[in-house]
């Protein structure tokens, strides 16, 4: 498990209501709680609690959202819909 407060940079190959996979160097077992931070067009971001499910030894991470709110998944929606 990830120490507290300890920053990986990822970038989101692809994302869904469900989660994420993310491209990091970063080594994350399976089971790894993270935090993931989602940029939104304004200045906030939308942080949003996940879990690893997935690691590949090609640096791709699957990565499942856990514990989301309403606000987060409306925000994580409009997100969503403006990548597609």
């Amino acid at each position: 498990m990830l120490p507290e407060q300890r920053r990986c940079r990822a970038t989101i190959d692809n994302i869904s209501l469900a989660g994420v996979l993310l491209l990091t160097d970063e080594p994350l077992e399976n089971g790894t709680r993270v935090m993931i931070h989602i940029p939104q067009r304004s200045a906030a971001v939308l942080n949003i609690q996940a879990q690893t499910v997935r690691a590949s030894v090609v640096g791709e991470v699957g990565v499942a959202f856990v514990s989301v709110s309403e606000d987060e998944i409306e925000q994580l929606t409009s997100f969503v819909e403006r990548l597609s």
